[in-house]
């Protein structure tokens, strides 16, 4: 049975999200100034000027397009008045940049790693690249919130309390690739390390707009899927790695050529 982590884990450290304000938006828009086109220079442009296909939502896949445009320009805040349990709907214009908790975060798990390689005299950390074999396309993956609980804001708006419930993260798992190495910024080198045997794929369950979100568990299926695990290292030390990853493969063999196409040179 699967234990939940303790709230100040390394993997909650390096899964989680930090709060942040304006990066998408400041990324995008940095982007399509340098583009040059004089007929879509921001994403306000993007947004009015553009013809967007749109699809039902599909739980854990990247959100409506333009949807997600929209929202990289403002943050809603939902509400309820205290005094008489109405609802209020809060649309605040984003116009600030702050990704200081990103490199809080970095920081913390570049120590947290360097203390733990030191304390054992490694080379490199050894885990594997992802615990949920990849999903099904166009279907939705595997809930990233393991464990949430709901905490209760109060905010006095034009003289007016208002309530509102956010969900706060207890223990949650990227469903695709650990976050370690891209959070942390330091080198990791991944490498097949077999397959599986079976896959348990989950029940899709549709709401009536279409949207698709994850049921429960079905019964298990004969399929072999590969996996990988990575090699994790200090900061520069990508030469080392690369040494490690290739005596692992060389002593494990555990690539295998996929069926129309050929083995690679020097392979079996």
């Amino acid at each position: 049975m699967r234990r939940a982590c303790p709230p100040n884990s390394l993997r909650v450290l390096a899964e989680r999200e930090p709060p942040t304000s304006g990066e998408g938006l400041f990324a995008l828009e940095r982007y399509l100034r340098k583009r040059g086109d004089k007929n879509i220079r921001s994403v306000s442009d993007l947004v009015a000027k553009s013809t967007f296909y749109t699809h039902a939502p599909i739980s854990g896949v990247t959100p409506v397009p333009k949807g997600r445009l929209e929202g990289f320009m403002t943050r809603t805040e939902r509400f309820t008045k205290k005094s008489d349990g109405s609802s209020f709907v809060r649309n605040t214009p984003i116009n600030t940049l702050d990704v200081s908790q990103w490199h809080a975060n970095r920081t913390v798990l570049q120590m947290l790693v360097n203390k733990v390689m030191a304390d054992h005299k490694l080379d490199a950390l050894v885990y594997p690249t992802k615990t949920i074999p990849a999903p099904r396309l166009a279907e939705p993956v595997e809930p990233t919130n393991l464990k949430t609980v709901q905490d209760k804001v109060t905010v006095v708006i034009d003289g007016e309390e208002y309530e509102r419930t956010v969900d706060r993260v207890v223990d949650l798992r990227y469903p695709l690739a650990p976050r370690l190495s891209p959070n942390s910024g330091y080198p990791a080198v991944a490498v097949p390390a077999g397959f599986v045997k079976q896959v348990y794929d989950r029940a899709v369950v549709r709401g009536p707009d279409g949207s698709k979100r994850p049921g429960d568990l079905l019964p298990p299926k004969a399929v072999e899927l590969p996996v990988t695990i990575d090699f994790l290292g200090r900061a520069f030390s990508e030469p080392v790695l690369l040494r490690i990853a290739a005596a692992y493969e060389k002593s494990t063999k555990h690539r295998r050529a996929p069926k129309d196409f050929g083995p690679l040179p020097g392979e079996r």
